[in-house]
């Protein structure tokens, strides 16, 4: 190589890279391409049914029975056997019993007593089962399994999907040949058992604010219609926390996906993105600016890489946690991750 040559490769890279950053400047931002948040929705309406479920059995079963039988404890009956609280605790274990085993079918399997006017009696489950072993041969494990494993599959689809368009959008290479379902097999088949658990405390908490609900206005004197409204709020909070599951999932389950995805297509580098509206946590002008994780402020910090961006090995760092990825930041996380590619969204250092 000739003297001459050896001066001009270094001017020739220089240009190189001004010409690739003057490139950059002018690009304008992709378009953020997010999962559609169908399996979110889905997965909420299916929650949401359950909460429905326990309520009809309560309004069906355990009302009347508070209707026929409660008074404040300073008006005790004397012509029951048992004690309204030893009534109250097997009526309300009978309940959970039932739907524990019948699920969604519980309410419709409850007796016609419109001709005596007896408060129903919940259905009991079969004779040899048990409320410990009411587990995915019941009905209700039998539901809450098919309802996990259809929202989980969409949401690995949709995390999947999200992936391809991006990396198509910036480089035109459709990977969907490649990003096969199979290969999540085992972390959806972990997924399914940990939502079939989730969703199992959806009427154990349900049952448990009743039956304090129910208690502390018996000791407190409270009357039957301000313990039909404390009744009906339990409804209303169960309803908020099966929605909350519903979010959290879906969140992780699709950021999980999508940064698997990335790691498979060779990706080394992702800009955090937000949802930006109002809601997003750490906002100065939204509605949480306070809150503990503080989303907007991970995706303006620069690390070195630029505004919001971090390697794919290594994740973010949130108040101490290292390894943290969008749609695990916090509870219903709706940040994601976008992946960036060298040449064309940042300048490889080595280059």
């Amino acid at each position: 190589m000739s003297r001459r040559s050896a001066m001009k490769k270094p001017n020739d890279k220089a240009k190189r890279l001004a010409v690739l950053r003057r490139r950059l400047k002018r690009k304008t931002k992709r378009k953020v391409i997010r999962p559609t948040r169908k399996a979110e929705r889905a997965y909420i309406a299916g929650l949401r049914d359950i909460v429905t479920d326990l309520a009809k059995l309560v309004n069906r079963s355990l009302m009347p029975w508070l209707h026929q039988r409660y008074t404040p404890w300073e008006a005790p009956q004397a012509d029951h056997p048992l004690s309204f609280t030893d009534d109250f605790t097997t009526r309300l274990n009978q309940l959970r019993e039932s739907y524990a085993w019948y699920g969604q079918d519980a309410p419709l399997l409850l007796p016609d007593t419109s001709t005596t006017g007896a408060p129903p009696a919940p259905p009991a489950p079969p004779a040899h089962t048990a409320r410990s072993s009411a587990g995915s041969d019941a009905p209700f494990g039998q539901q809450i399994r098919r309802l996990a494993e259809a929202k989980i599959n969409v949401a690995a689809a949709e995390g999947t999907e999200a992936v391809r368009q991006q990396v198509n959008a910036a480089v035109g290479v459709d990977l969907g040949a490649v990003m096969r379902q199979e290969q999540l097999t085992d972390y959806v088949a972990a997924a399914v058992q940990e939502n079939v658990s989730l969703i199992r405390t959806i009427p154990d908490r349900f049952f448990g604010d009743i039956e304090r609900k129910v208690l502390d206005g018996y000791r407190s004197g409270r009357s039957l219609k301000r313990l039909a409204q404390d009744i009906q709020g339990v409804y209303s909070q169960s309803d908020f926390n099966a929605q909350r599951i519903a979010r959290d999932q879906i969140s992780k389950i699709t950021s999980d996906v999508m940064i698997r995805r990335m790691k498979d297509a060779g990706v080394e580098r992702f800009r955090w993105s937000t949802s930006a509206d109002e809601r997003v946590t750490g906002n100065p002008a939204g509605r949480y600016p306070n809150a503990k994780v503080k989303c907007w402020a991970i995706a303006h910090r620069d690390i070195g890489y630029g505004p919001g961006v971090y390697l794919l090995s290594e994740g973010a760092e949130v108040n101490g946690e290292k390894g943290v990825y969008p749609g695990r930041a916090h509870i219903a996380d709706r940040c994601i991750a976008v992946a960036l590619f060298p040449g064309i969204d940042y300048i490889p250092w080595d280059e």
